[in-house]
C-alpha cells in the first residue's frame, strides 16, 4: 500500500470526518491524500467555510495532503463528483487505495457490488449498451447493488423498447418510468390543446357532435342537421363508410353519401366529420373538417402514419378492448407524423356486462385529462346501444370532465339501416342538450 485516497466535500468538516481520518491512521501506515471541493460543492451550492478552513481542519485531524477537486467536477453529479476525485488522485502517482463512509454498513453487500461490477465479461457489455444508447440521445449511469446492477436511463427514453433490452441476455428486467407516449404526454406539453374546427375550439369549449350513425339519404341529413343545429350541435356527423361486423349490413354510401353529409353541413352551418377506414379515401374526404378513425381501426398504424401527414383534425377512438395508454400511444402515431390536431373519444369498452352495449370508462376521463393535453370527448351511444341509456350516460361523462359529446341522432330511429337502437330522436336530443346546458356550470374542470 502506498498512499489512501479519500474524495470528499467537508461540508462541514464534522465528528465523523475526525473519526475517519482517526481510525485509518490506527489501522494503516499509509499517507492520506484528500480531493477536496473548493469553495462551491455538488448542486452548486457554496460551501460553508472557506476551502482552506477545512482543508486545515482536515490536516489537524490527520491527512497529509489536501487537494482541490476542479469546480466542474466538484459542482457536477455524483457520478462525475467521483470520477474527477478518481482522476485527480490517480494522478499523484502515489494514491494506490481509496477509503470511504458508506451508509450501508455491511461489508458483505459491498463486497457483492464491487464484485458485480468487476465482472471481466459483464461491463465490457454494459459499457457497449451505454455507448449505444448515447447514439439514440439516452445517457445512462451505472449503479451497483448487492446482487444486481443498476442503469438508470434519461434522454429521449420514449424511443426506447423495454421488451428489446429486456430481451438482452444479462438484462433482469426493463421497467419504464416515462410514458412512451412522449408528444401526448402532458408532462411535456403542460398546456391545453385546442383543436379549431371552423368557429369551434375544441378543448376550449365544450363540443356538442351530433348526427345519424349512417348517411341514408339528402332528405335525411338535411333535416337532422337543421333540427341538431337548433338544439345547440357545434358540428354534424354521419358515416359513409361503414365497418361492420356483418359482411351482409349496410356498408354505407361512400362517395355518394360524402356529398349529401357536406351539403347538409353547409346549409346548417355547421363543419363535418365522418369515419376514414382506409388512407385511399382520403383524396373523397377531402370536404370533410374532421376524420374520424373508429374503434375497429385505433390501431391501423397505418392509416395512423398516413393521417399524421395531413392537416386536418382526427377524432381518435378507443378500441373495443384497449387500455388508456394504447389509445395515446395510437394518438402518438399521429402526432409523430407532425399532426398536432388529434382528438381523443372514449367510446365504451368490452367487458363482462351484456346489459348495454359496452361499458362507458367514466373514470378514463380524468384519467385521460391528467395525462394528456390532448382534448378528450365521449359517445355515450355506442357504449349504450340503447336509447333510454344515451342520456344518463352522457350527463356522467359531461360532470366527469369531458370537452364533449359524440351522439347519434336520427329523424326516425325506428327505421335507420344503422344502429337505429342506439339514436336519439331529435325531440330526445333537444331534452338532452337543454339538461347539458343545465349541468356544464357544475361540472368538474
Amino acid at each position: 500500500m502506498n498512499a489512501i485516497g479519500i474524495i470528499c466535500e467537508y461540508n462541514p468538516f464534522h465528528l465523523g470526518h475526525a473519526r475517519m481520518l482517526e481510525g485509518l491512521r490506527r489501522q494503516y501506515d499509509a499517507p492520506l491524500v484528500c480531493a477536496m471541493s473548493g469553495n462551491f460543492v455538488q448542486r452548486g451550492d457554496a460551501a460553508v467555510a472557506h476551502k482552506h478552513a477545512r482543508g486545515e481542519m482536515a490536516v489537524r485531524c490527520g491527512a497529509d495532503l489536501v487537494l482541490e477537486l476542479p469546480t466542474p467536477w466538484a459542482m457536477a453529479s455524483a457520478e462525475r463528483f467521483a470520477d474527477g476525485g478518481v482522476a485527480l488522485l490517480t494522478s499523484t502517482g502515489v494514491v494506490s487505495h481509496l477509503a470511504f463512509g458508506s451508509e450501508c454498513g455491511d461489508l458483505t453487500a459491498l463486497q457483492a457490488a464491487e464484485a458485480a461490477l468487476s465482472q471481466p465479461e459483464l461491463m465490457p457489455r454494459i459499457r457497449q449498451l451505454l455507448a449505444q444508447l448515447a447514439a439514440q440521445n439516452v445517457k445512462g449511469g451505472c449503479v451497483a447493488g448487492e446482487d444486481a446492477i443498476l442503469l438508470p436511463l434519461v434522454g429521449e427514453t420514449w424511443r426506447l423498447d423495454p421488451a428489446a433490452l429486456q430481451a438482452l441476455p444479462y438484462v433482469q428486467e426493463a421497467r419504464r418510468l416515462t410514458p412512451a407516449y412522449h408528444l401526448a404526454a402532458r408532462s411535456t406539453h403542460p398546456e391545453n390543446t385546442v383543436v379549431p374546427v371552423g368557429d369551434v375550439r375544441v378543448g376550449a369549449d365544450f363540443c356538442l357532435i351530433a348526427g345519424p350513425c349512417a348517411v341514408e339519404s339528402q332528405v335525411q341529413m338535411a333535416g337532422v342537421a337543421r333540427r341538431v343545429k337548433a338544439a345547440g350541435a357545434q358540428l354534424l356527423r354521419g358515416g359513409v363508410f361503414k365497418p361492420r361486423t356483418s359482411p351482409y349490413s349496410f356498408q354505407g354510401l361512400g362517395q355518394a353519401g360524402i356529398s349529401m353529409l357536406t351539403e347538409a353541413g353547409r346549409e346548417a352551418g355547421l363543419p363535418t366529420i365522418t369515419e376514414i377506414t382506409d388512407p385511399r379515401q382520403l383524396e373523397d374526404l377531402d370536404q370533410v373538417d374532421i376524420l374520424q378513425v373508429g374503434a375497429r381501426n385505433m390501431q391501423n398504424f397505418a392509416l395512423l402514419q398516413t393521417l399524421g401527414q395531413v392537416r386536418k383534425p382526427v377524432l381518435l377512438k378507443r378500441g373495443m378492448s384497449a387500455t388508456v395508454t394504447e389509445l395515446l400511444q395510437a394518438a402518438e402515431y399521429i402526432l409523430a407524423g407532425g399532426n398536432e390536431r388529434v382528438i381523443l373519444c372514449e367510446r365504451g369498452i368490452r367487458t363482462f356486462e351484456t346489459d348495454s352495449r359496452a361499458t362507458l370508462d367514466i373514470a378514463a376521463i380524468p384519467v385521460l385529462k391528467k395525462l394528456t393535453h390532448l382534448p378528450v370527448i365521449v359517445d355515450p351511444s355506442h357504449a349504450a346501444g340503447r336509447a333510454e341509456l344515451v342520456a344518463p350516460l352522457a350527463l356522467a361523462a359531461v360532470a366527469a370532465g369531458a370537452d364533449g359529446l359524440m351522439v347519434e341522432v336520427h329523424d326516425r330511429p325506428a327505421c335507420a339501416l344503422s344502429d337505429g337502437a342506439q339514436a336519439l330522436s331529435c325531440d330526445q336530443f333537444d331534452r338532452l342538450t337543454g339538461q347539458v346546458r343545465e349541468l356544464l356550470p357544475h361540472a368538474f374542470r
